[in-house]
């Protein structure tokens, strides 16, 4: 196995096992006007959206996990196929980039297959993040071509259907990737106004531990900036991989500073808008950390389910992939008929009430069970195009914002 391999096993990945020169101009130059067309482009950022607490951790189970070690996952944004790396016997390398897909958000997972050696090589690869828009995939490799180390690369796709037809991937290139270890891309594109950043960590000099969190900033033409240390997410300890919200004001990670449960821990910060530093970090708690190491956390695209690897007991053998989930309501679309909203999504309890830019409104549902539109008899008559219409529970949980665009 590669000297790099090993560290990343050792040190981040699995502590129980052991384009070079190219500014890639243009190279991302579609995915932020794919952005739009993802199911988060008609949501403004808002620091109200509540949720409730992360429930007890589930193993994925067979279908997924082997009595190897599965790891790294990132799961599409339509949630129907799950990445992750696993060193199961039959690959290519060292850690190898599997699949797995299900037809529904409620279907269970269907047997992973290898992406092949399009994607894999001899050495390791781990996938990170995909796209909003899922038409690239972000990874973290040691293969051949890089600048040393781990780097960065990307594959891209044109049919987000197609879980096969990555293209061959391209390294980020010397403005991202250097000498030192690159790892954990998380690629975040604000939906307020279409910027990219690309979440990252490295062990280059300049920060204030032995691995640090770092921003990079995306150009029109698709290149990005060099990296940027993020001070209030760093430590002197180890910091790794993080998850960003779909709004930009949640971000977790894995760290193992001190006032954790032991190993490394998942910590949360939040900030009200994405211009906004982060806030001090806090420690996600006893329900999803243990003393063992909790690792590679990966939200889905509404921020209720949080994906992750740990070789906790319970597994299959050593580390496995598991999620928690927590509760919010969820908006999918406005509408107006007469004087009276409708508000249809998902996660309506009973007595949850329509509020629009900010203020309750007189609301009742559709007799459903459960609910799946609330309606406002006279909100249909004052709202006007750009007011925010979030949902609120009994419990005080609260929707993401929803930006009416107006009547067709």
């Amino acid at each position: 196995m590669h000297a790099v391999t090993i560290k990343y096993y050792k040190r981040y990945l699995l502590p129980i096992l052991l384009l070079a020169g190219m500014a890639l101009p243009g190279l991302l130059s579609n995915t932020r006007a794919g952005a739009a067309d993802s199911p988060m482009a008609d949501q403004s950022p808002s620091a109200s959206a509540r949720y409730s607490d992360w429930s007890a951790p589930v193993n994925l189970g067979p279908n997924i996990n082997s009595a190897f070690n599965e790891a790294h996952c990132a799961i599409t944004h339509q949630g129907l196929s799950l990445y992750f790396s696993s060193n199961r016997p039959g690959g290519f390398g060292a850690a190898d980039i599997y699949v797995s897909r299900r037809p529904s958000l409620d279907a269970p997972w269907g047997p992973p297959q290898n992406l092949g050696s399009s994607i894999n090589s001899p050495n390791g690869e781990w996938p990170q993040n995909i796209s909003p828009d899922d038409h690239w995939m972000f990874f973290t490799s040691d293969r051949p071509g890089g600048f040393g180390g781990l780097d960065i690369w990307v594959s891209h796709r044109a049919d987000v259907n197609d879980d096969f037809g990555w293209e061959a991937p391209k390294n980020l290139g010397p403005s991202v990737n250097t000498s030192a270890d690159e790892a954990d891309p998380s690629y975040f594109v604000d939906p307020a106004t279409g910027k990219a950043t690309l979440y990252l960590t490295s062990t280059r000099p300049g920060g204030v531990g032995d691995n640090d969190i770092y921003q990079s900033t995306q150009n029109e033409d698709g290149s990005f900036n060099p990296p940027v240390l993020v001070p209030e997410l760093s430590s002197p300890n180890f910091d790794g991989r993080m998850t960003v919200r779909y709004d930009g004001l949640e971000i977790i990670f894995a760290s193992e500073r001190p006032g954790g449960a032991g190993g490394l821990d998942f910590w949360v910060s939040t900030r009200q808008t994405t211009s906004d530093a982060w806030s001090p970090p806090i420690n996600l708690g006893p329900v999803v950390n243990t003393p063992r190491d909790e690792r590679a956390p990966n939200l889905s695209s509404d921020g209720m389910t949080l994906f992750f690897q740990s070789p906790r007991e319970g597994g299959l053998g050593g580390a496995d992939l598991w999620m928690t989930t927590r509760r919010a309501p969820w908006i999918t679309s406005l509408s107006v008929v007469g004087r009276k909203l409708f508000v249809a999504g998902r996660n309506f309890d009973d007595g949850a009430v329509i509020l629009l830019n900010g203020q309750e409104q007189r609301t009742r549902n559709d007799n459903q069970s459960p609910s799946t539109t609330l309606i406002s008899k006279k909100a249909g008559k004052r709202i006007q195009p750009g007011d925010k219409v979030q949902v609120q529970d009994p419990n005080g949980t609260r929707s993401q914002e929803f930006n009416f665009s107006g009547v067709d």
